[in-house]
């Protein structure tokens, strides 16, 4: 965490960074899931290196936490979403535990989407965050140091937990359905029970998951922070597990429909190639035959019925002679013989 501190050390924490950092998180997500949906592999390999990143960064950052800045245990642990997701979210992508995808990619997914969404919607927001951590250990830095370190730090991170989902979804690693809504709502009760745990007996006034203060820089019922909490979040998991799962499908069937464009060329090259090489060998057969494919369209413009032998006949070259009486009358039906093989 040193070292991380060192690098932002002078980098000023403004709206117009913040912004810019939105855009590059986005970029970075989007442009690679195009990407990985052609290279799979590649795509997996990328994610979890991504993620491995992340879980070995966390771990980096508990460490300076405990050792340098005497932080106690209990307030080193994961208490919220994104930093449960930290950890979770990497163990389960690189053990591939299949049964806690949902509950690990989805809760990541959501950590990620608002943090990083609220850099373009709430740039101020991420402004007095820096300048809160300025009240936190310097760890051998000036606090202005510190307080840039740890609001990047939140940025990366949250974006991480982002773009980590995406990929693997891309890739196909992770396939949303609607049938497994009852896993991630499983996971995610039994993280509740975990938080209030924390906030009765472990960390009282860590407001754990959030529940017992508002997190939101806004209000939607102006009721009750938790009935907008319940609104959110029956919007953001029916996006998830029934808008998202629909539009993938349609969009799969639209794909199989009209098939894949480089695939498309290649046919077409190849039909137009055949149809060029069937042309000149009339040509040539009606050449040798005496005659000329334009006489033929000429008589049979000025009137004239079209002579069946001789559009017949020249177009059988002499390599077409069959060897058997039954490749004979494949050879006779295929070039459209009225007379039957001798």
């Amino acid at each position: 965490m040193l070292w991380f501190r060192y690098i932002f050390s002078d980098w000023t924490v403004t709206k117009p960074k913040v912004i810019v950092a939105f855009f590059v998180i986005m970029l970075i997500a989007v442009g690679g899931a195009v990407l990985f949906a052609k290279h799979k592999k590649a795509g997996r390999i990328a994610a979890k290196v991504l993620l491995a990143g992340l879980l070995i960064f966390q771990i980096n950052y508990t460490i300076t936490q405990a050792a340098y800045e005497h932080t106690a245990f209990e307030r080193i642990m994961p208490w919220n979403p994104s930093s449960i997701s930290y950890y979770l979210l990497p163990i389960v992508a690189l053990l591939n535990i299949k049964y806690l995808k949902d509950t690990s990619y989805i809760l990541a997914f959501i950590a990620g989407a608002v943090m990083t969404c609220s850099c373009i919607l709430f740039p101020s927001m991420w402004v007095e965050y820096a300048a809160e951590a300025m009240d936190y250990s310097a760890v051998g830095y000036t606090l202005e140091a510190n307080g840039y370190a740890e609001a990047w730090n939140s940025i990366i991170m949250h974006g991480c937990l982002l773009i980590g989902p995406i990929w693997f979804i891309a890739t196909g690693d992770f396939k949303l359905e609607t049938k497994n809504w009852w896993k991630f709502l499983l996971g995610f009760g039994i993280l509740l029970i975990y938080a209030e745990i924390g906030n009765t007996w472990i960390v009282p006034g860590k407001n754990a998951f959030f529940v017992r203060e508002n997190a939101l820089p806004f209000e939607i019922t102006h009721i009750h922070f938790l009935l907008d909490y319940l609104l959110l979040f029956v919007i953001v998991v029916c996006g998830i597990y029934l808008a998202a799962p629909a539009v993938m499908k349609k969009l799969q069937k639209r794909k199989e429909t009209a098939g894949d464009p480089l695939e498309l060329a290649v046919e077409s090259s190849i039909g137009d190639f055949l149809v060029r090489q069937t042309e000149d060998s009339r040509n040539v057969a009606s050449e040798d035959a005496g005659c000329t494919r334009d006489d033929v369209n000429a008589e049979e413009g000025a009137g004239g019925a079209p002579n069946v032998m001789r559009d017949v006949v020249p177009t059988m070259s002499p390599t077409a002679v069959a060897s058997s009486p039954k490749e004979s009358r494949m050879t006779h039906k295929s070039a459209g013989s009225i007379y039957p093989p001798a």
